[in-house]
């Protein structure tokens, strides 16, 4: 069942699965596409660290999904899924149902590399099929 959310901003989503889910509006620095993973703005101080989000990179702390793109005004509202189920998450490389996944940079999660020291940010649940993306489970990152 399609969990449509309601935080009083439009278009509402559909690729977002489940009374569960976890979505956080944050505000961003830079141009976003719907299925990209977003990381906190480490070139931001202070407080605005914790409300702005960019494309997620291999050395950002990703903690969601966008789910809408975003037309790269400084301080755009963006709604970031941070736990749950969701679909059409930019990938890298092969993944299959059932391989946990990180980051890749640019945006995208990978596989999962045995003896990685990177974090999983989560459980894919439908392989990319030649699309590059993937429907996955998101481990929930308290935000």
């Amino acid at each position: 069942m399609a969990l449509t959310l309601s935080h009083a901003k439009s278009p509402e989503t559909t690729i977002v699965h489940g009374q569960d889910a976890l979505v956080r509006e944050f505000l961003t620095s830079e141009t976003l596409v719907a299925g990209e993973t977003v990381g906190l703005d480490g070139s931001q101080t202070g407080e605005a660290q914790m409300k702005h989000v960019r494309r997620g990179d291999a050395d950002s702390y990703t903690i969601g999904v966008a789910l809408e793109a975003t037309g790269g005004t400084a301080n755009e509202t963006v709604r970031v899924l941070v736990g749950g189920y969701v679909e059409g998450v930019d990938a890298s490389g092969t993944i299959t149902a059932g391989d946990s996944v990180t980051s890749a940079g640019a945006g995208r999660v990978v596989i999962y590399a045995a003896g990685s020291t990177d974090r999983v940010l989560g459980l894919c649940l439908v392989a990319d099929g030649g699309t590059g993306a993937v429907s996955m489970y998101w481990f929930p990152t308290m935000i």
